[in-house]
């Protein structure tokens, strides 16, 4: 009877231990940014970038608004994975993230120390507006 118990509880126990493994492969370590990715050249040259290359969807509606694109910055700068967050309109997300995919490299972010380049998800409004 003993055994029985001592065999239940070690079963038990590697189930769990299993089951523990699991969760840690999906767990995802975020470490502290102390610099934010940057667009070389800083916001000014941000702007430019997208009133070169930023085009109005033509549409029936007059449509004026953001959408958020949000993307990863690798530590080489390179801009991967955008990814709508939020919607204005299918028009309107397709140019957005056109536009995020022929960005030139990013400076990256920065560790906490500020000594490493680390990737980075980053969040970015695009405005649409109407030019009267």
């Amino acid at each position: 009877m003993k055994r029985i118990i001592i065999f239940l509880f070690l079963l038990i126990f590697s189930l769990s231990l299993k089951a523990q493994k699991a969760d840690s492969e999906k767990f995802e370590c975020i470490l502290p940014v102390e610099w934010n990715p940057e667009f070389k050249g800083g916001q000014n040259a941000l702007k430019l970038f997208l009133a070169k290359n930023l085009k109005h969807p033509k549409t029936n509606a007059c449509v004026n608004g953001k959408v958020y694109v949000q993307f990863t910055v690798e530590k080489d700068g390179k801009i991967t994975n955008p990814e709508i967050i939020k919607s204005l309109e299918q028009k309107f997300d397709e140019e957005a993230l056109r536009v995020v995919r022929l960005m030139p490299k990013w400076i990256p972010g920065r560790d906490y120390q500020g000594k490493k380049a680390i990737v980075t998800r980053f969040t970015m409004p695009i405005k649409f507006e109407i030019e009267e």
